[in-house]
């Protein structure tokens, strides 16, 4: 009796020493992939299909627990496909040591109707291309990594409709572009999936211009030991110049962490950015929030917040020199910390938007720019010198302060925009319920708008604006010119004497 031949078998090596029980989901492009030097089931439909069809691997075999799974591209081009799973699976029992794709664009979805799924590795490694997951929930115990990594380069991870992923570990961290070859990598988050780690999610940790987004209602990212965007070296650490990373927290998504949130973290990390945008957007901090750092080459960071998005720091709130944060458009920021360190040394732009703050301290070189909005804190507000405060020539914008105006160190100045429709009367700048040293010694007027002139009064509880409008000297000089032409032209006009 003849017997259908059999595809021959692959012959590898065995591996000298027994494989881990947990493993890595590992992501990379295949011009940069080892040799394996075990076995490894490989999927081998182009078009995708479910995961459970033994027809789609080859040999026919599903994986079992110690497979290296590829999910690679032949027979046939390399093209984006998606790998299905039917019916209640937990692919955590199952024990890989690597989950490995060879191509680019591979969607895992990982729900159907009311089934659930599970993903359980050791550490979730997307070390090129791209992956997609789904639905359903991926369990890490150790690192999860976008980009660069040995032999990797710039990687995205998406988690949409509803995916939980969940992070235990607590020695490693969450990366994005963690090594120079991993530039421009991304994470995205969305459909309502949920990010819980118990690290760190560095953004740019080792290289430059990577981004995360999370974005619309339900979806969300908790990570403990804190949100770093943009890092660079403290003289001890390895990482150096790596800027022009980004967080984006879109269409009332959340992030929050009981740890530390800072864009630009030390020396040379500069022109990174934190955008929080859109109704029910939020980031919460309980750590301390910085932005920039004291080093002079950690400049041009920038957090924005915009359209009804809100930012809650309820410990240490700084900005370094050179950097800035902005509220447009109805963005709330509320600082709840009272520690004299709180303290503004970049600049801080209100232009349509809410700054609620306990206590602050504009030092050095700090500005507030009081474009349109509403500013206020509920115990003290000190300008130690050096300071610009630059008000829009609107009777509405009033710096409330609830407990004491310091002035101290040296001068003070305050400078007036004319954004339109100014005009002469008397303004209130601040209110304040105690003041120290609130005198001409310490505040002064600075730069004035043409058309206009002012002085300040000092009240018990208020510094008062007093605005005068003064012709421009244009005017003044249209003005003469006008009356030494008419003169001339009476001259001319006059009647002559009657002759005798």
């Amino acid at each position: 009796m003849n017997r259908p031949s059999l595809p021959p078998l692959r012959t590898v090596p065995r591996p000298r020493q027994a494989l881990p029980v947990l493993g890595t989901l590992l992501v990379t492009a295949a011009a940069h992939l080892p040799t394996p030097a075990y076995a490894e089931p490989t999927w081998v439909s182009p078009l995708g299909g479910d995961y459970n069809d033994t027809t789609r691997w080859e040999g026919g075999v599903l994986p079992t627990p110690g497979s290296a799974v590829s999910f690679a591209a032949t027979p046939g081009p390399a093209a984006p496909y998606t790998v299905q799973f039917t019916g209640n699976v937990n692919l955590s029992t199952t024990g890989f040591s690597r989950w490995q794709t060879m191509v680019d664009r591979v969607t895992f979805r990982m729900t159907s109707g009311s089934d659930a799924y599970s993903l359980g590795v050791s550490s979730l490694e997307v070390r090129g291309g791209s992956m997609r997951f789904e639905g359903g929930a991926i369990n890490i115990s150790s690192q999860i990594l976008v980009g660069g990594g040995t032999g990797g380069s710039a990687a995205t991870l998406t988690l949409s409709n509803g995916v939980l992923l969940t992070d235990t570990g607590t020695a490693d961290n969450f990366k994005i572009g963690s090594t120079a070859t991993g530039a421009g990598s991304h994470l995205q988050v969305e459909g309502g999936s949920k990010i819980i780690s118990s690290e760190r999610l560095l953004i740019g940790s080792g290289a430059s211009g990577n981004s995360a987004t999370i974005t619309g209602a339900g979806s969300s990212v908790s990570a403990t030991r804190g949100i770093y965007v943009g890092l660079g070296t403290n003289g001890t650490s390895p990482n150096a110049g790596f800027a022009n990373n980004s967080l984006e927290i879109l269409n009332g998504a959340e992030a929050s962490t009981p740890g530390a949130v800072y864009v630009g973290y030390y020396a040379t990390a500069a022109g990174n950015s934190l955008l929080i945008d859109g109704v029910g957007s939020k980031l919460s901090a309980a750590g301390f929030f910085r932005v920039g750092t004291a080093d002079a080459t950690s400049t041009g960071n920038k957090v924005t917040v915009s359209n009804s998005g809100k930012l809650t720091a309820s410990n240490l709130f700084q900005v370094a020199v050179g950097n800035e944060v902005r509220l447009e458009s109805g963005g709330t920021i509320t600082q709840s910390n009272t520690t004299v360190n709180n303290s503004i040394r970049g600049d801080l732009v209100v232009d349509g938007g809410t700054f609620s703050g306990a206590s602050l301290n504009f030092r050095d070189t700090g500005t507030l720019q009081f474009l349109d909005g509403e500013v206020s804190f509920t115990h003290n507000l000190t300008l130690e010198g050096g300071v610009h405060f630059t008000f829009a020539l609107d009777p509405s914008l009033t710096v409330e302060v609830a407990g004491n105006l310091v002035l101290q160190n040296s001068m003070n100045y305050i400078d007036l925009v004319n954004l339109g429709g100014a005009a002469p009367g008397e303004y209130t700048l601040f209110n304040f319920g105690g003041a120290t040293n609130v005198n001409a010694s310490f505040l002064q007027l600075g730069i004035t708008p043409d058309g206009f002139e002012g002085n300040l009064v000092f009240d018990t509880d208020r510094v008062l604006l007093n605005v005068v409008a003064v012709p421009e000297p244009g005017a003044l000089l249209a003005t003469a010119a006008a009356g030494l032409a008419f003169t001339y032209f009476r001259r001319r006009r006059a009647p002559h004497a009657p002759r005798l």
